[in-house]
């Protein structure tokens, strides 16, 4: 195969491999695990051609989709979305994940699409071919082959984890932009030039930026070695040739923080406000494989390397919990082919695969990095960050077999002996724990192992590791992609027709328990139905201990809360502005009017609630800067108010002019609100402050005739970041311009 000798051609291979691969979005499905049947209410979701589903990723539904379209179309006052009324009470936006137009590329996908599907759809397909990418122009740094430049790419983009979590961009960015720093750090170290430089910048930048944070913290660490790796090399050359490196390097990873700061500030100040701050450590554990016995294992063994024996690993009937953690047979096997030929090259990457080991086997040690290593954000197995320094021993691996001039019939005997006692030991694992086997995927994970054996001997060496990767492909990896039709995805639903007509002025629903399945939050955001209920991480203790309040709990630190049984005549319901509650079975209380009843889901009227705002005059209301502690304000008098003006960001009420009073907006109170009063015409400060420990108040001054709330966090800043890279973008085509137009007048003489 002429095409593959040159990383050019490798290049457009690569393409057209992940292109074919990606067909069925690029003719209209997306990226999807579930057709939001469940989500909607709706119990029959059948269709003539069968999609799957699996409702594992249920992060799609409730945290995704409701976030990219409060991006794409909540309400704001500036050029983008800072707090969404939906959940919560109210909440930040979070600016990560790359769903939020402050990132660049997010920017410009959000001009192109208004659909959340296909954002999602499209990030995440760009974040897998950017994976390949990188590892692609990885090897061509290195000086690897082009064949193993292009095997690498594909069985990189192409792995088990990047296909299995392809609904979740977050975690596809840790391993892209993870690979982008490794290829364009060694390239700053070969070429200092001003393009290298800003290609780290940027892929530093971004893993911030996109990043989920416990695997940027492990990638840092991985990318960390490779600084040391590259320092020590650079000083062989020369001290000062190290120390330039190293200043370069340097600079370019203090950039991409101070212009990822105004998000992460608000990160770190969301994450010291909620109860993630140090769980316990059986919380961390829980994410660690148990290996007390040889069939653990086996077991870990088994679905690290060969897990499409036993089933559709994306699909609800897997027979075994399984999270992805698996490298690509063909991975295996040319790893375990360079071993056996003693390859040499990539050792810094067995150091990697060494330490990745330990960290995620010895718990001491795990729980060592817990507490002083940053490991401590979230619970993630380190074994998912074996993918990157497996696929690079796989390319020192075929680059070696390549240049090898002599067939290897004992190279080829003991890799083909060894990767067939594998298949073979993980099917007696799985006959003797009961699970299927599907005898097609033994067939596909025999013939790599043959063609494995085929490149030992040099035999048409190329077209043996093409036909590989396209057995791979086609016949593991493409049945486990998660995809639906948008036309069979549910976007309407008579509970929802039925909730929507019964909400109105900014009023809220909340879920009595025992619960129910339909609505859950954060989904509920995305039909435009504002709940008290949320799924958010990293949720305030302030939100947690009003939930107690409410009758609720928010389970796993914060994470999650979608019912309350709440006293329905208490000061704090009323407060929350809840106009309707939904039961699965009728509620008898007197504030509730249960009349009606959808899909088997009471819908019960809520006879008295605040209303959005409230203003108190009553002139013994404590003055304290912090918290204004009222009771229950029905037992106070009121004055008139109202909203006049909701931009989600900013709103602007209308208050009565009176002596000094107190105007309550029903939503949580956030430090990050300020307050401005129109007083004889004039803005003046006010001071925002709490009520009742939990709600957002503003001190009213005397003759206020307007108040005015504007949501100020660091976030808002941080789309002029987008005007650094224009920047820079201009100035490399600039560059890039003169060097051609230099090039061609040489020529040309």
């Amino acid at each position: 195969m002429a095409w593959m000798r040159s990383y050019a051609g490798s290049f457009a291979g690569y393409t057209l491999i992940m292109l074919l691969l990606f067909l069925p979005y690029l003719r209209g499905e997306v990226v999807a695990p579930t057709r939001l049947g469940t989500q909607f209410g709706i119990q029959d979701t059948a269709e003539t051609e069968p999609r799957f589903e699996n409702a594992k990723f249920s992060d799609y539904p409730n945290a995704f989709l409701p976030e990219i379209d409060a991006f794409l179309h909540g309400r704001r006052s500036g050029r983008v979305a800072l707090w969404t009324s939906q959940n919560q009470l109210g909440r930040p936006l979070y600016h990560v994940s790359g769903f939020s137009p402050v990132y660049l590329p997010a920017q410009l996908l959000q001009a192109l699409t208004q659909s959340p599907e296909r954002f999602i759809t499209a990030w995440s397909l760009l974040l897998a071919f950017l994976s390949g990418g990188f590892i692609l122009l990885f090897c061509r740094q290195l000086g690897l082959t082009s064949l193993a430049g292009l095997t690498s790419a594909i069985t990189y983009a192409a792995s088990p984890l990047l296909t299995y979590w392809l609904a979740f961009p977050m975690f596809l960015a840790a391993w892209c932009w993870g690979a982008g720093c490794a290829w364009s750090l060694r390239r700053l170290a070969d070429r200092a030039d001003l393009f290298s430089w800003v290609c780290l910048c940027f892929c530093t930048y971004s893993l911030l930026m996109t990043s989920y944070p416990q695997l940027t913290v492990y990638q840092a660490y991985i990318v960390g070695g490779y600084v040391i790796v590259l320092l020590l090399r650079s000083d062989r050359e020369g001290r000062r040739v190290a120390l330039r490196f190293a200043f370069q390097a340097g600079l370019a990873g203090l950039a991409a923080v101070v212009l990822a700061a105004p998000i992460l500030i608000d990160l770190f100040n969301a994450t010291l406000q909620s109860a993630r701050l140090r769980p316990d450590n059986d919380f961390f554990l829980a994410a660690l494989p148990h290996l007390s016995s040889l069939g653990d294992i086996g077991r870990e063994i088994v679905l690290l390397t060969t897990p499409n024996l036993f089933g559709v690993v994306t699909r609800p009937d897997y027979p075994v919990v399984y999270n992805g953690l698996s490298l690509c047979l063909l991975t295996t096997s040319l790893i375990v082919a360079g071993v056996v030929a003693k390859v040499r090259g990539g050792r810094m990457w067995w150091i990697a695969v060494v330490l990745i080991i330990l960290v995620a086997t010895v718990r001491p040690l795990y729980l060592f990095g817990v507490d002083h290593l940053g490991l401590g954000l979230s619970r993630t197995n380190p074994m998912a960050m074996l993918l990157m320094p497996c696929v690079m021993l796989q390319a020192y691996a075929i680059d070696a077999l390549e240049h090898k001039q002599v067939r290897s019939w004992r190279i080829a005997l003991i890799t083909g002996v060894l990767l067939l006692a594998l298949i073979g030991g993980s099917v007696a694992y799985g006959v003797q724990q009961g699970w299927p086997i599907l005898r097609s995927q033994l067939v596909v994970d025999v013939t790599i192992v043959l063609f494995v054996m085929g490149v030992c001997l040099r035999i048409r060496l190329a077209t043996a590791l093409m036909l590989a990767c396209g057995c791979w492909l086609a016949f593991a990896v493409a049945p486990t992609l998660l995809k639906q039709r948008p036309s069979q995805m549910h976007t309407q639903s008579p509970l929802v027709e039925a909730v929507a007509m019964r909400l109105h002025d900014h009023a809220r629903f909340a879920i009595a328990a025992p619960g129910i399945a339909a609505l859950p939050p954060n989904f509920n955001a995305l039909v435009g139905l504002p709940s008290v209920h949320s799924y958010d991480s990293l949720s305030s203790r302030r939100y947690q201990q009003f939930l107690r309040l409410l009758g609720g709990e928010a389970v796993t630190f914060g994470r999650w809360n979608s019912q309350i049984a709440p006293d329905y005549a208490g000061a704090a319901f009323w407060m929350s502005d809840v106009a309707l509650v939904l039961s699965s079975v009728r509620l008898t209380d007197p504030s509730l009017t249960c009349s009606t009843q959808v899909d088997g889901i009471w819908l019960c009227d809520v006879a008295r609630h605040m209303g959005q705002s409230l203003q108190l005059a009553d002139r013994t209301l404590p003055r304290e800067t912090s918290n204004a502690d009222v009771g229950d304000p029905r037992a106070l008098p009121s004055l008139p108010s109202r909203v006049v003006r909701d931009q989600g960001d900013a709103i602007e009420v209308a208050v009565s002019a009176a002596s000094p009073s107190l105007l309550i907006i029903s939503q949580q109170y956030h430090p990050d609100w300020q307050a401005l009063a129109l007083v004889d015409g004039l803005w003046r400060p006010a001071a925002a402050l709490s009520v009742n420990g939990f709600f957002q108040g503003v001190m009213v001054p005397d003759h206020a005739e307007k108040i005015v709330l504007t949501f100020r966090p660091a976030a808002r800043y941080a789309y002029l970041v987008n005007y650094v890279w224009i920047f820079f973008l201009l100035l490399l085509a600039t560059k890039a311009l003169l060097a051609w137009q230099s090039k061609s007048g040489h020529t040309h003489e």
